[in-house]
């Protein structure tokens, strides 16, 4: 489940749930890369070095690898059961 909240947090402006690994998977590097990219064009706009900023959003990155989202070892099975044939 992914909600986005108006500014001060107290309405929902649009949910997405589902129970689709695949696009639980697509959702979360999509909601994480705008999240680290808008981070990224902020600070370096703001004069920040733009080397360190990434390593540090790296860094940041590797803490939300998705191998912890529900249905992660489920989809790995189906890809390799599509390999197998």
């Amino acid at each position: 489940v992914i909600a986005y909240l108006t500014p001060g947090g107290d309405e929902v402006r649009d949910v997405f749930v589902t129970e689709n690994p695949l696009l639980s998977m697509v959702m979360h590097y999509g909601v994480v890369g705008e999240s680290l990219f808008g981070d990224l064009t902020r600070r370096v706009g703001e004069g920040q070095d733009a080397r360190v900023v990434a390593d540090e959003l790296i860094a940041i990155a590797r803490t939300m690898e998705p191998s912890t989202l529900t249905g992660r070892a489920r989809l790995r099975s189906l890809g390799d059961d599509l390999a197998r044939g």
